[in-house]
């Protein structure tokens, strides 16, 4: 990198933003997002943190939780019962999974399985089921 003339080197680009919640794909992936970044995705949505000494993993993954996904929420829960070893809560919450739930759980299966042809049907029919909804935040 070239200085510039009476400037110096450019600084390094900024890291790219956080996802908004609604934008998170899975429930690994808002587990993995820094305790910073997910209040960086708080504040983007327009969420009012916790005071700072109660701004723990916990509490933002709580505020962020009504604005993600459907099939996130449900994935959350489903992990927090078999945390608690309710394995019974888990299976209800698997079973009471919406028509959109169900397609990507499927769609999911099919790409896991490289079963590629099935995966771009369900994929054609997750997108129809999304727009009748108005998005997965809704459900």
């Amino acid at each position: 990198q070239t200085p510039r003339p009476g400037r110096g080197p450019r600084p390094p680009p900024p890291p790219p933003p956080p996802p908004l919640p609604w934008e998170i794909s899975s429930a690994d992936e808002l587990l993995s997002l820094s305790l910073e970044d997910k209040a960086r995705s708080a504040l983007r949505a327009g969420l009012r943190l916790p005071r700072r000494r109660e701004a723990t993993n916990e509490a933002l993954t709580q505020l962020l939780e009504p604005l993600l996904d459907e099939d996130v929420r449900r994935r959350l829960a489903m992990r927090r019962a078999l945390e608690e070893g309710d394995v019974g809560a888990a299976a209800a919450l698997e079973a009471g999974s919406s028509r959109r739930g169900q397609l990507l759980a499927a769609l999911r299966r099919a790409v896991d399985e490289e079963r590629y042809g099935e995966a771009a049907e369900l994929s054609l029919q997750l997108r129809v089921e999304t727009s009748r909804r108005g998005g997965g935040a809704q459900d």
